[in-house]
């Protein structure tokens, strides 16, 4: 849905997957996928300034060899609220190697252990929990800022940690803060430049599998033309 509650702009969604996977490449086996994800954001318009609140929910799989797959997942995903434009979890790809390979795709919010290229969906996965915080600020017509604070855990360690042969890895991600900027030149969307920066601060099962604590730094610099 997407829409209003009085003064509070509302967008909200529930997914449930079902069906069957003939041959999971991690359980070696079928499996039957019972998975769910949904989502919350509200907004609160203040003369130039845009108030933000969210939360992201995909389920996780906690066991590789119960025959259920519940890690949420789906074809592509291309997301564009919750920070995602700018956030570094979103804009970077996450790579482990090992058993898992790929941990999550860029531009994907979901770590569902795959090559989104060469994998077909997977729904043996630990998914995500992520609440955001953010404003946008509307400085003049041509240009936009955007801020967002965010923090992100796995929804369920059980088969990641079966995967990588690493148990009490920890739910914890990291938080994510980040700034971009959108300018219109011609105060249309024929053409746009959009510039942005993001900080990750890993912890918990994350920077164990990354093997660091260091602060991670992603620069966005893109334009749009249109006609």
């Amino acid at each position: 849905a997407d829409g209003k509650w009085g003064r509070l702009n509302v967008n909200h969604a529930f997914y449930q997957a079902l069906g069957r996977d003939r041959r999971n490449r991690f359980s070696g086996a079928r499996e039957s996928i019972n998975a769910q994800m949904a989502a919350f954001e509200g907004s609160l318009d203040r003369d130039w300034v845009c108030w933000r609140g969210s939360f992201f929910f995909a389920s996780g799989d906690g066991d590789v060899g119960d025959g259920t797959a519940r890690g949420f997942d789906m074809i592509q995903d291309n997301p564009t609220s919750r920070g995602s434009p700018f956030q570094f979890w979103t804009q970077q790809t996450t790579a482990i190697g090992g058993a898992v390979g790929t941990l999550k795709n860029k531009f994907s919010l979901l770590p569902n252990l795959r090559n989104k290229f060469n994998d077909r969906a997977n729904f043996v996965n630990p998914g995500l929990v992520l609440w955001n915080a953010g404003a946008d600020f509307r400085v003049t017509p041509k240009l936009k800022l955007v801020t967002n604070l965010s923090y992100l855990r796995f929804a369920s360690t059980g088969a990641l940690e079966q995967i990588t042969g690493r148990p009490d890895l920890g739910s914890g991600i990291g938080t994510d803060l980040s700034v971009g900027a959108k300018f219109r030149p011609f105060l249309n969307e024929n053409l746009f430049f959009v510039y942005g920066a993001a900080v990750m601060f890993p912890h918990g099962g994350y920077a164990r599998l990354i093997g660091s604590t260091r602060p991670l730094v992603s620069p966005t610099f893109a334009f749009q033309v249109a006609f």
